[in-house]
């Protein structure tokens, strides 16, 4: 085994032997994989970091311009789908159980809540409300 396919730990400088083609490539794997503790947490935030970017997604298809329901517009306050993201990830980080918020202009309320299993809701309220005066 050649010395260039091995990769070194960046937390505990263990090296182990990964298949990738560059260097910086090697040691992000076996920092990755590696068994120490910092390795553990390395792994832990990566999976985070993830959960947050498919959080981030759901949000957008449910509030922002991405969003896919027919019968809804899209959130236009910037503001209120950047909070959404900020609950979200503080959800993921088991800094928080649940949140709602409130857009003032268009009356959508935004719910972020994590099960027992872990998981994290993300959820869209529309109130739809008709009136007319004779």
């Amino acid at each position: 085994m050649s010395e260039q396919m091995t990769g070194v730990c960046s937390y505990c400088g263990q090296t182990k032997i990964a298949d990738n083609p560059s260097e910086k490539e090697r040691n992000y794997t076996v920092t990755k994989n590696c068994d120490c503790s910092e390795g553990q947490g390395f792994r832990k935030e990566e999976r985070i970091k993830d959960k947050i970017e498919k959080a981030n997604h759901q949000i957008n298809i449910l509030f922002g311009q991405d969003q896919q329901n027919q019968h809804t517009e899209p959130v236009q306050n910037q503001r209120f789908i950047e909070l959404m993201q900020e609950l979200a990830e503080a959800a993921i980080r088991d800094l928080i159980r649940k949140a709602s918020i409130e857009d003032e202009d268009s009356g959508t309320k935004g719910t972020i809540s994590v099960n027992t299993k872990k998981e994290v809701k993300i959820e869209r309220g529309d109130t739809f409300k008709q009136s007319r005066t004779v």
